[in-house]
């Protein structure tokens, strides 16, 4: 029977990777836990200055660690909490107006457990535009967090979680849709609205847009009656 052999696992990145992390380390006091939310923009400038690509405003708590500036994205008002861990060997983005939420594990890393060197496979995450990402969750390689959906807390998340849904739980599943209710300064009062508007401006042959609320509410019901 084969037997794991870790003493033959190869680091696979190259000398500038490794160079470029060496140079970022003295960087990370910025992060110190304690800090507060005041030293944000500096915390923007250093991971800019190693390749983030942030826009602003944006924010960037303290106890943030991220493993691979180069390969973040923080789109406009998009919140990384206090004590957030980004091990983005792969890309990780981060949607517009999304959050997540304090102590959350972002892993776009595993380990090939049916090879015996058990190397790193590594693949990207994305947090959809609007959603949340509540305190402490794991999002798992690969995963893609749809647009307007919510994490429940401590949840595990291994697969795709559709937009505007609710889901929570080891291993997450969907609990119910999300709705928005009331508005602020004119802004859509509902994400059936919303996706109506992304229908219209759809691409043919492209992404579909998300379903609305009403749709997906007749959707959940169908699948309590069959479970």
């Amino acid at each position: 029977m084969t037997r794991v052999q870790l003493q033959y696992t190869r680091s696979g990145w190259p000398l500038g990777v490794k160079i470029r992390r060496v140079l970022f380390a003295p960087f990370r006091l910025l992060f110190l836990r304690g800090t507060g939310r005041w030293l944000s923009p500096l915390r923007i400038l250093a991971l800019r200055l190693f390749g983030a690509r942030i826009e602003t405003p944006a924010l960037v708590m303290d106890g943030v660690t991220v493993w691979h500036p180069w390969s973040l994205t923080l789109h406009r008002y998009s919140t990384l909490g206090r004590g957030v861990e980004v091990y983005n060997y792969a890309d990780v983005v981060v949607g517009e107006q999304a959050t997540v939420s304090q102590y959350t594990y972002l892993c776009s890393a595993t380990h090939d457990h049916e090879d015996p060197t058990m190397p790193l496979k590594c693949s990207p995450i994305s947090i959809g535009a609007e959603a949340w990402v509540a305190a402490d969750c794991f999002i798992g390689p690969g995963v893609s967090v749809g647009e307007g959906a919510v994490i429940g807390a401590r949840s595990v998340v291994m697969r795709d979680v559709p937009p505007w849904t609710v889901v929570a739980g080891n291993p997450a599943r969907i609990l119910r849709a999300r709705e928005l209710r009331g508005s602020v300064e004119g802004a859509a009062t509902t994400t059936a609205g919303a996706a109506a508007a992304a229908a219209r401006t759809a691409v043919p042959g492209g992404p579909k847009a998300p379903a609305p609320t009403s749709v997906l509410k007749a959707r959940l019901r169908r699948r309590s009656r069959s479970a």
